[in-house]
């Protein structure tokens, strides 16, 4: 089954245009979505949530379009930003009777198993915890209630190497463990590398490929593209 399906999608703006774009996320898979900045996938983003809506085009999440279904959809959807959300007086704790209130799916025996291995003090707030940590509480959070999909927005940016790798192997082990799909938006091609099965390209509002992460139109295409942009800002730059 699609977990994501796009189908022409457009949606213009004043001064952007996301155009014709079309990919899709099986499900049970994890799917980078990359692109220099203003390349759209934030409005993507905000499609999938029912945060806004495409011009023209389908959208369907678990074969169900969002504006027909959008409780049902949002209920399956998980979101781990870029910035921490949660208020300073969240605990752990807190946390899960918060989340816990929202969603009938909540799973406290995965919450706690989590909130152990990534060692989160249960009293401690989140305005005392590191970046990392306030990731970990997110992804903890998030995979509790038992998503159908997880979209992470740039959430692995910031972190340290190693708190990257842990959090990173832990999206893949949980995706491949429960069949949970993981849509990645990331500018760090490294993360994309480690872990997803396919790649969408975006840039400038134009979808450039979609591909298995090993093919050829893959990664060594989209540093190009990149490398490409870097040497126009320069150039632009003086």
């Amino acid at each position: 089954m699609e977990a994501v399906s796009f189908v022409n999608i457009t949606k213009k703006y004043k001064d952007f245009k996301l155009d014709n774009i079309t990919f899709s996320l099986d499900e049970g898979r994890i799917m980078g979505l990359i692109g220099p900045n203003g390349a759209g996938k934030t409005t993507i983003i905000k499609m999938l949530m029912g945060l806004n809506f495409q011009d023209s085009g389908v959208i369907k999440v678990f074969n169900k379009e969002i504006r027909a279904n959008e409780i049902f959809i949002k209920k399956r959807i998980g979101y781990i930003p870029d910035e921490n959300i949660l208020p300073d007086y969240i605990t752990p704790k807190t946390g899960e009777k918060m989340m816990r209130s929202f969603y009938n799916t909540w799973d406290n025996s995965m919450y706690k198993a989590l909130i152990q291995k990534y060692e989160l003090p249960n009293e401690k707030s989140v305005k005392n915890y590191s970046r990392g940590m306030k990731v970990k509480l997110m992804i903890a959070l998030t995979l509790a209630h038992c998503p159908g999909l997880v979209i992470m927005d740039e959430s692995t940016s910031g972190l340290d190497p190693l708190v990257r790798r842990e959090v990173l192997d832990d999206i893949f082990s949980f995706s491949r463990n429960s069949g949970v799909s993981f849509l990645l938006s990331s500018h760090i091609t490294s993360d994309i590398e480690h872990i997803a099965d396919d790649i969408t390209v975006l840039k400038s509002g134009k979808m450039i490929c979609i591909s298995s992460k090993n093919g050829i139109m893959g990664l060594e295409k989209y540093k190009k593209i990149l490398f490409d942009d870097i040497v126009i800002d320069l150039l632009k730059e003086g």
